[in-house]
């Protein structure tokens, strides 16, 4: 049995369904392609932050470290701890800022206002004081230190580009530095509390 030859009103009405179905299909891969390029340039744009991130964060370290040697030298190997590192320069990208997590974007691009924040203070502690606050200082290396790592390892999940271990157990270093420092510095407090107290001689 032969089918029936289409006429034309049908012909036209496939057709226009065809179109619209192609349209729609064309229109669907393009919106797909779209979010995948932006992913991919979100993924590698968290990627370089939390780089950056990790890195500042091993400043942070190098000067605690500087600083302990300084102590135990009493200045002949190290430095003593005066101003937090200058803040990490951020890639100049307006275009790919909006496209990571909103949370984490924010924390990055107010990471410089908190640093320079910070060692203001300390410069107008030394011209009123004449010292900075040494513990103070790395109080706060040892805080910003661990700040930078959980921002890079948020930057790391959130876009998962991975390195979530490496940047744990680097937290936990940094963890276990200050604990020692602590448990060194309670130590040194208890030492002095301990040592007789000058007593005047008469007549002074």
């Amino acid at each position: 049995m032969f089918a029936r030859p289409m006429d034309l009103p049908q012909f036209l009405t496939l057709a226009a369904s065809a179109g619209i179905i192609s349209t729609v299909l064309t229109a669907m891969l393009n919106s797909v392609g779209h979010w995948w390029n932006q992913s991919r340039q979100a993924r590698f744009f968290a990627l370089r932050l939390a780089v950056i991130f990790e890195n500042y964060s091993s400043a942070c370290v190098d000067a605690i470290t500087d600083h302990f040697n300084a102590e135990g030298s009493r200045g002949n190997i190290g430095e003593y701890a005066f101003l937090l590192p200058e803040p990490p320069a951020l890639p100049d990208a307006n275009e790919l800022w909006p496209l990571l997590d909103h949370d984490a974007a924010e924390r990055a691009l107010s990471f410089d206002t908190d640093v320079r924040g910070f060692n203001a203070g300390v410069r107008f502690e030394v011209e009123v004081i004449g010292e900075p606050d040494h513990d103070r200082v790395v109080a706060e290396l040892f805080a910003t230190a661990k700040k930078s790592l959980i921002l890079a390892r948020d930057l790391r999940h959130r876009h998962e580009v991975g390195g979530i271990k490496e940047n744990t157990e680097e937290l936990e270093r940094i963890e276990h530095i200050r604990r020692q420092q602590i448990e060194r510095e309670q130590r040194r407090l208890e030492k002095r509390s301990k040592q007789p107290k000058p007593v005047n001689e008469p007549g002074t």
